[in-house]
This record gives C-alpha cells, structure tokens and sequence, in this order.
C-alpha cells in the first residue's frame, strides 16, 4: 500500500513539457514554428478618374471596371496584366441597360498600355490607347459605325510627390489623340489632361483635375473637372463616386465598380 502512494504521488509531479519544448536529460530541444507570408503584386491606381495613369497592372492581374452614367447607361471595361509593363483590355459601352428607355450596344474597342519609363528619378511615362473619358464626356463629335465614342491615343506622364498624411502621390498628365471615329482624326480634337489625388487611408482616395482640356476654342466647351471619391472596403473593390462638369455646361454624376485580383 505504502508503495502504491509513493507511485502516485511520482508520477503527478514529473515535469511536463510545456510550449513545444522536450526536455531530454539536460539538454532542451525547442521546437518553432515558421509562418510563410505570400504578397499579392502591388499596382498603383491604373486611371485617376477618367485619366490615364501611366502604371500597368502586374503580370497575371486582372481588372473590372463598370461606370453607371446617364439614363441607365453602363460601361464596360477588363484590363489583364500580361508583363509588368504591358496590359491587354477590352471595353463595351452599353446605353438603357437600366430603365425604360432602349438599349444599344457599341463595338467592342481595344485597350492597351505600355509602360516606357517606370519610377526613374520618380517620373514615369506610358502609351495607351484607350476611350477617352466616361459618361457623355466622352461621346464623339461625328460618331460612325465603328465608334461612338472618342478613341485613341494617351500619353500619360506623371511625376511622384509626398502628399499630406505622410503618404505618396502623382501629378499626372498627358495628352489624348483621337483614332476613332475617323471623322474626328484631327488636331483640334488632341486635348490635355491633368490630376492628382490625395490618400487619406487605404480605405478613402479623392481623385481631381482637368479632363479632356481642348486647345481649339471650337471644343473647349467640352472640356470638364472632375472628382473621384474612393471607398476601398478591402484591397481588391472599389467603390467611386465621379462627379464630371463639363463647360457645355451639363453636370454629371456616376457611379464606378472596379476590381482588382489575379488570375492565377
């Protein structure tokens, strides 16, 4: 019996290991554990409001766009990173989805952008050819079967600053040069741009500048300003509020979707 108690009370006050840790004579083996932490490519924003930025999405990225405008209209946009430098896109315009009135399709367009200079001395400059704003801000002067829209070449630039918050922006601007329609290929029709923006967290971005700034005085009415108010709830969505006057004068408010992910 006395044996029994001496086992017992042995046995409850061996020390146990504790945290991972063996112990073996006098020697302490600790066990760790390593977490792996995989970064999603970083992208600074690919427009600022309806302006090109110069910044491509990375390599197997892709991107949503959907601007809601006037009269139920709706307009469409996938971007895919191919390189680092280059993107690869598609847009469709699609007038009436929402309400009563009709519905028309435009003709598939085109996107792409190149990045030539990438952050040297904080500068960065690209070539893109994309639509070139939203909403009626970017309707044609003499729309054709091919585009109903203004469609061509951007050149956007940009230089890179420390804004409030101790956090970075761009100054960014360039020129546009209509493609499409044919009808409107003319330096009169080439128009300057210009935006910055101001980032208060990760989660609110306001946007603003000059878009579509004509040099002839024959279309400087359709010149504009323009805000974006950002709402990023998480790193991939974004929800916009675009408020875009234009010296017509004619005041229009959208709503833009976009996200962001990759695609493997």
């Amino acid at each position: 019996m006395y044996r029994k108690i001496v086992l017992i009370i042995f046995v409850l006050f061996i020390p146990l290991p504790l945290n991972s840790q063996e112990v073996k004579g006098n020697k302490k083996i600790i066990i760790e554990e390593s977490v792996v932490s995989v970064k999603t490519p970083y992208t600074y924003d690919y427009t600022l409001g309806p302006n090109q930025a110069p910044y491509t999405l990375s390599k197997g990225m892709f991107c949503l766009d959907f601007v809601m405008y006037s009269q139920g209209s709706v307009s469409t946009k996938l971007y895919v990173g191919i390189w680092d430098f280059f993107t690869i896109g598609i847009f469709e315009d699609i007038q009436g989805v929402i309400g009563s009135s009709d519905v028309s399709f435009s003709i598939p367009l085109a996107l792409l952008k190149i990045n030539i200079i990438n952050e040297i001395n904080d500068f960065s400059l690209s070539l893109a050819v994309d639509v070139f704003s939203y909403g009626i801000s970017t309707r044609a002067f003499s729309s054709d079967y091919y585009s109903r829209n203004l469609y061509g070449l951007h050149v956007p630039a940009s230089f890179r600053y420390k804004s409030f918050f101790d956090n970075y922006s761009d100054i960014v601007f360039g020129l546009k040069f209509p493609l499409l329609p044919v009808g409107d290929v003319s330096l009169i029709n080439t128009s300057l741009f210009l935006s910055t923006y101001i980032k208060f967290s990760e989660v609110l971005t306001v946007s603003f500048g000059i878009d579509n700034l004509f040099v002839s005085a024959e279309r400087v009415t359709n010149s504009s300003i323009f805000s974006e108010i950002k709402f990023s709830p998480i790193r991939s969505l974004g929800i916009s509020l675009i408020m875009n006057y234009s010296f017509i004068p004619s005041f229009e408010r959208m709503i833009r979707i976009q996200y962001l992910d990759t695609l493997f």
